[in-house]
């Protein structure tokens, strides 16, 4: 059964103390940019929602453990985005367009 939520995900970029993020299976929009100004986040799923970005935006989240983007079509970048996360332990990213090799982990 499918979310009634919705909105933009800029409304994060004043949280910058939440630490977990579930908005799966929702209306959600906006760029994931905004995640930048959520440092402390640990999880983050947005698979199944309409928002879109870079996953370089990733890049300085160290403290991220998981995060759900699958199904999410508009979320494109580099898998290389995640190589200096040694905190990571579950990474969903099937049915979206990021790209490169798995051997950076």
């Amino acid at each position: 059964l499918k979310s009634k939520v919705s909105g933009d995900v800029k409304v994060f970029q004043n949280c910058p103390e939440l630490e977990e993020i579930g908005l799966w299976h929702t209306d959600v929009t906006g760029d994931i940019s905004t995640f930048k100004y959520t440092s402390k986040l640990r999880k983050l799923s947005l698979m199944k929602t309409y928002v879109h970005g870079d996953v370089g935006t990733f890049k300085e989240l160290l403290q991220l453990r998981m995060l759900a983007i699958q199904s999410s079509n508009e979320i494109v970048g580099d898998i290389s985005a995640f190589e200096q996360h040694e905190n990571l332990e579950k990474l969903g990213i099937f049915r979206c367009n990021i790209e490169g090799n798995i051997k950076i982990f």
